[in-house]
């Protein structure tokens, strides 16, 4: 028995799937699709632990102290610089050094003049004092950097007692200088003060007030 061949085209189209108009057939690759990448592992980046207000508080004191507390150094130092240049003939001087010093060394040279078999010796016993009074100063400043504040306060005194030398002669440079020093270090006195009392709050909270000292145990009865 015939059939026509209408009857075979109408059921290979009502068979068959039909390919939607612009995709590929099934099992082809789409050349217009992408190739597939690897996921890249996120990388986890640390970020930096917050810092408190209290932390920051206390690390703006502990630098404030030492700035004030470095001071007793730089006068050491400028006082060394303007003995040797006073007792090698010159005559200027760093207004931030030391009055003691400066007269000792005048003195000194003075006493070389009118003697000069004696100017080594002279001046030699000069400088050696000189040695030690800035080998004292810088030991005020290292114990201002531990916080000992009796002590600090001690060495403030002691350079304020030295700028009323220079206000003796007239040196009105000097002493302006030594006012400046003395405000820069009673700021980090102070700094060290208002540290000591928030310390003091953190360990014992019953007693806030009061003067802390860090290097003896907090009496907490």
């Amino acid at each position: 028995m015939s059939q026509p061949l209408s009857d075979f085209r109408s059921q290979s189209s009502d068979g068959a799937p039909q390919t939607p108009v612009g995709q590929p057939a099934p099992g082809s690759e789409n050349p217009y699709q992408s190739p597939e990448t690897p996921e890249l592992p996120e990388i986890e980046v640390e970020q930096a632990p917050e810092i408190s207000p209290l932390e920051s508080q206390i690390a703006v004191l502990m630098q404030q102290g030492r700035r004030g507390a470095g001071w007793f150094y730089s006068v050491a130092g400028f006082s060394l610089i303007n003995s040797l240049i006073m007792l090698v003939g010159g005559g200027t001087f760093f207004v931030i050094g030391l009055g003691v010093t400066l007269i000792v060394d005048v003195g000194a040279v003075e006493a070389a003049k009118q003697n000069p078999e004696q100017a080594i010796v002279l001046k030699g016993v000069a400088f050696a004092f000189d040695l030690f009074v800035a080998g004292v100063v810088c030991g005020f400043g290292w114990l201002a950097v531990k916080r000992w504040q009796p002590l600090f306060f001690l060495g403030m005194v002691l350079y304020l007692l030295d700028g009323l030398l220079f206000l003796m002669f007239g040196q009105i440079m000097a002493v302006a200088f030594h006012a400046y020093g003395l405000y820069c270090m009673w700021s980090g006195f102070q700094a060290y003060r208002k540290l000591a009392v928030l310390e003091r709050q953190l360990m014992d909270p019953m007693h806030p007030a009061g003067v802390f000292n860090p290097h003896q145990p907090a009496n907490l009865a």
